[in-house]
């Protein structure tokens, strides 16, 4: 059972891990030119001030598409969480920043998006604390093997990415 795990592990954890050594082997011996080093050094981002009606209306608009194109999805028999996702891409640059700049700008401008990512991320941090306790130890035992390779995989292909 062992021996026919292996290959797939190496496959998945130690290539990618294999391929970042090389790429940081071939990167040792370059050197940034001096004029770019300077203008990145020099370069401070200043954050904007927090508009709190701006920052509650960007939740609340999030919130209500994901949720209507959510129950959408749902109603077609598809994941509800893919309804999510694809509220997401409807409210990014790629299709709303397409079809309605001006309105894409105004709900979502660019000195606002810090606010918002650091709002996400404390909001995912919560989500995975809550995926977390409800994850069933004895159910992850029955298929650990599977479960192993998936887990070192996701961690070392992004990380190596």
């Amino acid at each position: 059972m062992f021996k026919k795990s292996l290959l797939p592990y190496l496959l998945l954890v130690g290539l990618p891990l294999a391929i970042l050594v090389a790429v940081l082997k071939s990167g040792t011996g370059m050197v940034a030119t001096g004029e770019s080093a300077i203008r990145t050094a020099a370069a401070k981002v200043v954050p904007a001030p927090m508009d709190m009606f701006l920052l509650v209306l960007q939740v609340m608009v999030i919130l209500l598409a994901s949720r209507l194109v959510g129950m959408v999805f749902r109603k077609i028999g598809q994941p509800q969480v893919v309804g999510e996702m694809v509220a997401g891409i409807l409210l990014g640059p790629s299709l709303l920043g397409w079809a309605a700049p001006t309105v894409s700008h105004f709900l979502f401008p660019a000195a606002s998006l810090g606010y918002l990512n650091a709002l996400s991320q404390i909001g995912l941090i919560f989500f995975m604390f809550i995926v977390g306790i409800s994850l069933h130890p004895a159910e992850l035992k029955k298929d650990s093997r599977a479960a192993l390779m998936t887990s070192h995989a996701s961690i070392v292909a992004p990380f190596c990415l």
